[in-house]
C-alpha cells in the first residue's frame, strides 16, 4: 500500500471519528437544551397555576366583600335609623351592597332592599309620608333615596322612572312587612297563652282533692 493510501485512509478514518463525536456533542447538547425546556414548561406551569390560584382567591374575596351585608345591618331601632342617616359612608357602603341584592322585579327588589337594611318591627314605626302621630315619614330620609338609586341602576329590570312609581311600590313592601310583623306577634301571642294553658292544666291534675271536696266529706259524717 502506498503512503498516500494509507494518509488517505487514516484521513477518512479521523473525519468519521469527528462526525460521529460531532453526532454525539449535537445529541447531549439537544437532549440538555430539551430537559431545559421541561425545566421551563415545568415552573410556567406551576407559576401559571399560582397566579389562577392567587386570582381566584382575589374575585373571590372582592366577591365576599360585594354580597356581604354591611355591618350593623338590619337596623333595629330608630336611632340606629337616625344615625345612619346622617352618616355618608355607610349610606355609600350601603347603595353599593343593595345594588348586587337587586330582584327580578322592582317590588320584590324594593322588598330585598328593606329585610336587608330594617327589621320588620323598625319598619312598623314608618309609613310613607308619615302623617299620624304615631309614625315617621319616609319619603324623605337618606335610606328612602338609597333604595331608590339602588333600584334604578339594578341591571335585571328597568328602574323606577319617577318618584310615585317608587311610592306605590314602597308602599306595598311597607304594608307586607307590617304583616309580617302583625303575625309574628300574633304567634308569639298564641304560644304564651298555650305556656299558661298547659300551666293551669298541670295543677288541676296533681292528684289532690279540693278543699271543699274535703270540707263536703267531713260534713257528710
Amino acid at each position: 500500500m502506498s503512503c498516500n493510501s494509507k494518509l488517505s485512509s487514516q484521513n477518512n478514518e479521523t473525519e468519521q471519528s469527528g462526525s460521529i463525536n460531532g453526532l454525539e456533542k449535537n445529541d447531549t447538547s439537544q437532549n440538555e437544551i430539551i430537559k431545559l425546556l421541561r425545566q421551563v414548561i415545568e415552573q410556567n406551569s406551576i407559576m401559571l397555576s399560582d397566579i389562577k390560584a392567587l386570582k381566584g382567591h382575589h374575585i373571590l374575596t372582592m366577591r365576599n366583600n360585594l354580597y356581604k351585608r354591611p355591618h350593623g345591618f338590619p337596623l333595629k331601632t330608630v336611632e340606629e335609623f337616625k344615625e345612619l342617616e346622617t352618616d355618608t359612608d355607610r349610606l355609600q357602603e350601603l347603595l353599593t351592597y343593595l345594588k348586587f341584592v337587586g330582584g327580578i322585579k322592582l317590588r320584590e327588589a324594593l322588598s330585598h332592599f328593606q329585610k336587608e337594611t330594617m327589621t320588620d318591627e323598625l319598619t312598623c314605626k314608618f309609613t310613607y309620608w308619615g302623617r299620624t302621630k304615631e309614625s315617621l315619614p319616609f319619603y324623605n330620609t337618606q335610606i328612602a333615596k338609597v333604595y331608590f338609586y339602588a333600584a334604578k341602576t339594578c341591571p335585571n329590570f328597568k328602574g323606577p322612572e319617577t318618584r310615585a312609581e317608587f311610592k306605590l311600590e314602597i308602599m306595598e313592601v311597607f304594608r307586607a312587612a307590617k304583616q309580617r310583623q302583625y303575625l309574628k306577634n300574633n304567634k308569639a301571642t298564641l304560644e304564651m297563652e298555650e305556656m299558661c294553658s298547659e300551666d293551669t292544666g298541670s295543677n288541676d291534675t296533681d292528684g289532690i282533692p279540693e278543699t271543699e271536696d274535703l270540707d263536703a266529706s267531713n260534713e257528710s259524717e
